[in-house]
């Protein structure tokens, strides 16, 4: 990664029949380590190229439509505004593997209760397995709107990104070279994640491992329309929106955290549970949102 350098990629998690479910664009600035998450509703309604002719499309439909996977990235750079340089695809199942290998995803939500699906998710901070992890990015609550389902995806992110303490015990080059990588339907070269794990691991040993501060999430909003009889998302204004907000958020990713002491909120975590870590957990979960945590104890 050069100085200064803000990479981006699109990721798309889709099941058996190659029905796009999740679809969402990560942009990652070297200088600064900060991160920006773009999540679109996979019935996003946009232009897309198929054969060399452009057309509209459903997202959640152009993979199985037989829409390249490049193309796919090529249509969300232009919705949004700015150039893609990845693209990861993963199958919901290997989504599951991935979370099982790396020993869940721990996430902190309200209570989710949904009696007739028996769904039940205590508030708090929870570990998720894969199986785990599919049901919660993908449940509908009760009269809720599709944003709110975009806002768990968004949960979701920050907790990846949030590297646990046992990184070097889960990743190494071995392990993601034989287990990780061949989860992965990408256009970045093992060689090229492996100097990107070498420099987040270079990292990691300096002390960044929460990348989830000053974290900047966008939603691209739609008016909804229907479409032969199908519901479809048309991204407001036309996207002009979106295009807008993003460029603003690529600006701030290149400026460097700014510690003003005299404002800054300290706190101190009391674990007053049986769990053991618990207030360890907490602590990384406030410092995502830019708390400074100075002690945490029993």
């Amino acid at each position: 990664l050069k100085n200064n350098q803000t990479v981006s990629c699109f990721f798309a998690i889709h099941d058996d029949e190659q029905k796009i479910i999740k679809a969402f664009v990560l942009f990652y600035n070297s200088m600064t380590d900060r991160i920006a998450s773009v999540h679109l509703l996979p019935n996003t309604y946009s232009i897309f190229i198929k054969g060399g002719k452009q057309d509209f499309y459903i997202l959640s439909e152009t993979y199985a439509a037989g829409i390249s996977k490049e193309e796919i990235k090529n249509g969300i750079s232009k919705l949004l505004g700015t150039q893609i340089n990845y693209y990861l695809f993963m199958s919901k199942n290997n989504l599951i593997k991935y979370v099982d290998l790396v020993g869940g995803i721990e996430i902190f939500t309200e209570e989710i209760s949904i009696p007739a699906k028996y769904i039940y998710y205590p508030s708090g901070i929870i570990n998720l397995d894969g199986d785990k992890t599919i049901e919660y990015l993908t449940l509908k609550k009760n009269n809720e709107n599709e944003y709110e389902e975009l806002k768990r995806d968004e949960i979701f992110i920050r907790s990846v990104i949030t590297l646990k303490e046992t990184f070097q015990d889960l990743f190494n080059e071995k392990i993601i070279s034989e287990h990780i990588y061949p989860l992965w339907n990408t256009n970045l070269s093992l060689n090229d994640i492996l100097i990107f794990y070498n420099q987040i691991n270079t990292r990691f040993l300096q002390g960044v491992s929460n990348y989830s501060r000053n974290f900047v999430s966008i939603i691209v909003y739609c008016d909804r329309d229907i479409k032969n009889n199908k519901t479809i998302f048309l991204p407001k204004k036309s996207g002009f929106w979106v295009k807008k907000e993003i460029k603003e958020t690529l600006t701030a990713l290149e400026i460097k955290e700014v510690k003003e002491i005299g404002n800054k909120i300290t706190v101190q975590v009391l674990n007053g549970t049986d769990i053991v870590g618990f207030a360890g957990r907490c602590k990384r979960y406030l410092e995502s949102y830019g708390f400074d945590v100075i002690e945490t104890g029993n």
